[in-house]
């Protein structure tokens, strides 16, 4: 009977520690699936705030229900941009390789493109190796064309190589100069061909740990002949 009464009570204990267990996972899992669950119903609602913070959450969860708030552009005109944005932060290629696409347009109907801005905003391995490209010779090949209507305004541009220089500091971790620094140098007309060639060298030497940061870029095509007119070549 002891034996018994004991058994009893040891079962009783071991069903109560595990209901404790239990609660206290629930409890910890819970808000965050809650969570989860608002910031979904925000994104399907067209939310452009909801949807920015869906991209810069690094979870992948939330692509499908980007994918609805993308097709639903045109009903949802707010969510378009800022959909098509969070899915290229969480590392979609189609969506990166528009942002690519987009930084070397030659079509004046794009007027004066914020490429560095966009590679910046996006940033990860896939911003830096952009970035980079700009700063190459086959980079500047389908650089934006000023249209007949932007020639006649006087506008001053940077050279797209002197914007990317100034990107960098701000997309690169500890990158070899700040962006202050950055800035006097360009401002100091300090030899632009030098900078390129220590930054391309820094690059290099830093691939194993840049590579490793969101989005990579992995799947992209950075090469000129994979846009026109500043958009992805359709696939055959």
């Amino acid at each position: 009977m002891k034996k018994q009464i004991r058994l009893i009570v040891a079962l009783a204990a071991a069903f109560l520690l595990g209901h404790q267990a239990r609660s206290t996972q629930n409890a910890s899992s819970e808000p965050q699936s809650q969570l989860d669950e608002a910031l979904i119903q925000r994104i399907l609602a067209g939310d452009a705030a909801a949807i920015a913070e869906a991209g810069r959450s690094g979870n992948r969860l939330f692509v499908p229900y980007l994918r609805t708030a993308l097709k639903n552009q045109n009903k949802q005109r707010d969510a378009a941009g800022p959909a098509r944005d969070a899915l290229a932060r969480l590392g979609e290629v189609d969506e990166l390789q528009e942002v690519w696409c987009r930084a070397i347009t030659d079509d004046p109907k794009q007027g004066i493109s914020p490429s560095p801005y966009e590679l910046e905003s996006v940033g990860g391995w896939f911003g830096i190796q952009g970035l980079q490209k700009l700063l190459t010779p086959d980079g500047l090949v389908h650089w934006h064309k000023l249209s007949d209507k932007e020639k006649s305004i006087d506008v001053s541009v940077d050279p797209l190589n002197l914007r990317a220089l100034k990107t960098l500091p701000k997309v690169v971790p500890n990158p070899p100069v700040t962006y202050s620094t950055a800035m006097e140098q360009l401002k100091a007309q300090i030899h632009t061909d030098d900078e390129i060639k220590n930054w391309q060298d820094w690059i290099a030497a830093h691939r194993d740990e840049l590579s490793k940061l969101q989005p990579t870029g992995e799947g992209v095509d950075f090469s000129p002949n994979a846009c026109k007119n500043g958009k992805p070549r359709k696939k055959h």
